[in-house]
């Protein structure tokens, strides 16, 4: 009996001091603090979508067959009879009839640029198409490769010859500018996959570096690359509204 007592006061006492003892707490966080730390939870919530993707069996063919096609394409511009043979059925500008420009296309996407490196075009197309597998799946990350670069190329064209062009940094004499590279491939895809995976403020991010590239840097890629974030931006959002249409009740990934 002596034991049962003795156990019932211990009892009371910790339910007393459980009672009485307030928790701790640090009060509000601060919007500061929240709106810093935001960027890191969207990159752990994309990383967590991506291993979701791999975990339902995409992969990245589509980035890694882009990859090795862009450094074969370095390879061969070392020869000279090569080089000539690429150029011809890779180099885009404005000059070229619609046709052509369209038929060249493709191949523009893996010649080198003036504005970046080699190294620089890999990591980009390894980088981003590989997530935009994972996030989007291989056919919305093709289609949206294709819809930005189609609408970057001809939106510019368009500017180029307008009477309006050169008030948004596209004056005529840009008409035989070269265009190529993968940038307004991967803008687009890797707008998309942000919208589509929640990360508004990894988005937000990238539509402010891109808007003020385009104001520093005058010529063909920063309105391109503004137009390749628009199809993007549209795209992710048709994937993100298609994604919580087809799950009604789940919350979808990033959701708060």
């Amino acid at each position: 009996m002596a034991k049962t007592g003795s156990h019932e006061s211990v009892t009371r006492t910790e339910a007393k001091w459980t009672a009485v003892a307030p928790r701790r707490s640090y009060g509000p966080r601060s919007p500061v603090r929240a709106w810093v730390s935001r960027p890191w939870r969207e990159l752990r919530q994309l990383e967590k979508t991506a291993r979701t993707g791999w975990g339902q069996g995409r992969r990245l063919w589509l980035g890694v067959a882009a990859t090795l096609m862009a450094i074969a394409v370095d390879l061969m511009l070392a020869e000279p009879t090569v080089r000539r043979a690429l150029w011809s059925i890779g180099d885009v500008s404005a000059s070229l009839p619609v046709g052509l420009e369209l038929w060249r296309l493709p191949m523009s996407v893996f010649l080198p640029t003036p504005y970046l490196p080699e190294w620089g075009a890999v990591l980009q197309l390894v980088v981003v198409l590989g997530l935009g597998e994972l996030v989007l799946g291989g056919t919305v990350t093709l289609l949206t490769a294709g819809v930005g670069q189609l609408a970057a190329t001809f939106g510019a064209r368009l500017l180029i010859e307008s009477p309006v062009g050169h008030l948004v940094g596209l004056p005529h004499a840009l008409v035989y500018a070269l265009d190529t590279g993968p940038s307004a491939v991967t803008v687009a895809v890797g707008a998309a996959v942000l919208v589509a995976s929640k990360c508004d403020c990894l988005a937000a991010v990238l539509a402010v570096s891109l808007v003020g590239v385009a104001f520093v840097g005058p010529g063909l890629d920063g309105p391109e690359h503004l137009i390749g974030l628009v199809c993007g931006v549209a795209i992710g959002a048709c994937c993100r509204q298609g994604r919580r249409a087809r799950t009604p009740g789940v919350p979808y990934p990033g959701a708060t």
